[in-house]
C-alpha cells in the first residue's frame, strides 16, 4: 500500500485462483482525489500595484465630486459600479457561472439612478423588471448546468455592488 492513499491491488492470476504472475499484473492508481490544473499563476505584484494606483487616483477625484455633487458625482459612482461588476462577473465566470452582465449593470445603475431621484418611485418597477428580465433571458438560453446559480449570481451582483454602492449617492 502507498502512504496517503487507498490501494487495491488486483492480480491478473490471482481471478484464476493462481499466484503466478501477481508481482507482475498492472495496479491500478491509488484512488486519491485529483484536484484540476490550474492556470499559469499569476503575477500578484502587478495587481497590486494596479490597486495602489487606481486608488491613488479615484480617491481623490471621489472625495472631490463628492463635495461637488450633482450628476458628476453619480457619474463617478456609475463608473466605479460598472467597473466593479464586470470584476465580480469576471469571478463568477471564474467559477463556472454564467450571469447575464448587462443586465446586471443596467440593473446596478438604475438603482443608482432611484437613489439620485428617489421622488420618482420607480424602484418597485425596476425591481420587478430586473427579476423577470432575469427570468426570461435564462429560459431562452440553451440548457446549462447550473442555471439558477446563474440567475442568482446576476441579481446578487446587481445588489451587493449596485444597491450598497447607491448608499454612496444617499449619503451625499
Amino acid at each position: 500500500p502507498e502512504p496517503g492513499g487507498l490501494h487495491v491491488a488486483f492480480a491478473a492470476a490471482g481471478a484464476s485462483g493462481g499466484e503466478a504472475g501477481a508481482q507482475d499484473a498492472p495496479r491500478p492508481a491509488p484512488a486519491v482525489p485529483v484536484e484540476p490544473a490550474s492556470g499559469p499563476p499569476k503575477p500578484s505584484g502587478w495587481s497590486l500595484r494596479w490597486r495602489v494606483a487606481s486608488g491613488l487616483v479615484f480617491v481623490p477625484l471621489l472625495i472631490l465630486l463628492a463635495r461637488a455633487g450633482g450628476l458628476a458625482f453619480v457619474g463617478l459612482v456609475a463608473l466605479q459600479v460598472t467597473l466593479g461588476l464586470i470584476e465580480f462577473y469576471r469571478m463568477m465566470r471564474g467559477k463556472g457561472l454564467e450571469p447575464h452582465a448587462r443586465l446586471g449593470i443596467l440593473s446596478s445603475l438604475g438603482i443608482l439612478w432611484v437613489a439620485y431621484d428617489p421622488h420618482g418611485g420607480q424602484g418597485g418597477w425596476l425591481a420587478c423588471a430586473a427579476l423577470l428580465l432575469t427570468l426570461a433571458l435564462s429560459l431562452r438560453r440553451a440548457p446549462r448546468p447550473r442555471p439558477v446559480e446563474s440567475m442568482a449570481v446576476t441579481l446578487f451582483g446587481a445588489l451587493y455592488v449596485g444597491w450598497l454602492s447607491a448608499h454612496l449617492v444617499l449619503l451625499r
